[in-house]
């Protein structure tokens, strides 16, 4: 079951990277959001997501597939995708650069203290900053182990 676990999150988080990378201006019609087309390569992974609490989007019925992924989206999209889901944490944030009362406080906070995610330095996790591949494949060493 672990195993079959594995092979999923690494299976979303490929799709994750791909909509990170990926760029589209599409009509809408997606039964989800107003700004995912259906004809998007994308939107059965889009939706999925969306159906089993990995995404919610920006607000107002809107994904905004055009937008980069930051650190902190991919951070809550990953412990999502694996299970965690909190909106609090008694764990004290270690990052000076992550506000308290942003929506992925709790999932850095707690993926810090779970050694998942280190930042960019220790004090700074730089949540804002674009997902890079880099930071992708670190997190997911960190969190299946060597």
């Amino acid at each position: 079951m672990i195993k079959k676990l594995k092979i999923m999150s690494i299976y979303i988080i490929t799709i994750l990277l791909l909509l990170i990378q990926t760029s589209f201006i599409s009509a809408a019609d997606s039964k989800t959001f107003s700004d995912v087309s259906s004809d998007l390569p994308h939107y059965n992974a889009i939706e999925y997501c969306y159906e089993n609490g990995i995404v919610s989007g920006i607000g107002d019925g809107r994904f905004s597939p055009d937008t980069a992924t930051s650190r902190g989206m991919f951070v809550v999209m990953f412990l999502k995708m694996n299970g965690w889901d909190f909106q609090a944490t008694n764990a004290e944030n270690q990052f000076v650069d992550v506000d308290p009362a942003s929506y992925y406080a709790p999932y850095i906070t707690k993926a810090a203290e779970s050694g998942i995610i280190n930042g960019s330095d220790g004090k700074h996790m730089l949540p804002d900053n674009g997902v890079t591949r880099q930071d992708a494949a670190v997190i997911l060493y960190s969190y299946f182990g060597s």
